[in-house]
């Protein structure tokens, strides 16, 4: 058996996942092949795999995921990507996952988030993305998710929140945004997010903060605000409601954990 494919990578594939996982593949709900080396998988490893789901791929040095790796795995619950390489991810790459609820993607190496990635994912509820190098959202990125609760995009580069950019994620309850770059959000860079509850903004670089972005938000409870250098904060005429809403931040614009 060969596990090897050229100076130091590791292909993984139908062949060698029984000794990978250290398990039965066609009968386990659960696969783990973390921290393996793992550099490449073959599209056809889990072809078939309908007891399948949670799916453990971390800690590796993957750098891409083909777009018929996942295809149809439909019992697929949770799959962990964490701590690899990956800088992109294909259209369709998620397709054909109807009960995926997790999906871990977070410490790779995705600087930009390119449309309708994660549109047949209606039935997830956690994507975690944070710790990448994202500094551009399409407007048609997060497409798709109405069920989506949390979304971490924490720890990311990005500048600034256009209009849009969640407006699909109407059951969203905690939005994470912390440590990154952003200056600047759009009027209506949270429209349609009417179930949001809390909303971390910490870290980032915002100095004049205008509420009319949270116009509409009637489930916000609080938005988190320490680490920027604020030197103002207006309310818009029509954000009566934020009078229950707690902004936190620090006056010393210091950093904050």
């Amino acid at each position: 058996m060969h596990l090897h494919f050229g100076l130091n990578a590791v292909v993984l594939n139908r062949s060698n996942l029984k000794q990978l996982c250290d398990c039965d593949p066609l009968n386990s709900s659960s696969i783990n092949v973390g921290n393996k080396g793992i550099t490449k998988v073959d599209p056809a490893t889990f072809k078939g795999l309908s007891n399948l789901q949670y799916l453990v791929l971390v800690d590796n040095k993957i750098s891409e995921i083909n777009s018929a790796t996942f295809r149809d795995l439909k019992s697929l619950s949770m799959i962990v990507l964490q701590n690899n390489s990956i800088s992109k991810i294909s259209p369709d790459t998620f397709k054909g996952l109807p009960n995926l609820k997790e999906l871990y993607f977070n410490r790779n190496k995705l600087s930009t988030l390119n449309g309708n990635i994660f549109k047949d994912l209606s039935s997830l509820r956690t994507l975690y993305l944070q710790n990448n190098s994202i500094s551009k959202l399409d407007s048609a990125a997060l497409k798709g998710m109405t069920n989506l609760i949390e979304l971490y995009l924490n720890s990311n580069n990005l500048l600034t929140i256009n209009a849009n950019t969640f407006k699909d994620l109407s059951s969203l309850r905690n939005l994470f945004l912390q440590n990154n770059q952003i200056s600047k959000l759009d009027s209506a860079a949270f429209k349609g997010m009417t179930n949001l509850i809390d909303l971390y903004l910490m870290n980032n670089k915002i100095t004049n903060l205008d509420t009319t972005p949270f116009n509409g938000l009637s489930s916000l409870r609080s938005v988190h605000l320490c680490g920027n250098r604020l030197s103002a904060i207006s309310f818009s005429n029509s954000s009566s409601f934020l009078s229950d809403v707690e902004f936190s931040f620090n006056e010393n614009n210091s950093n904050c954990n």
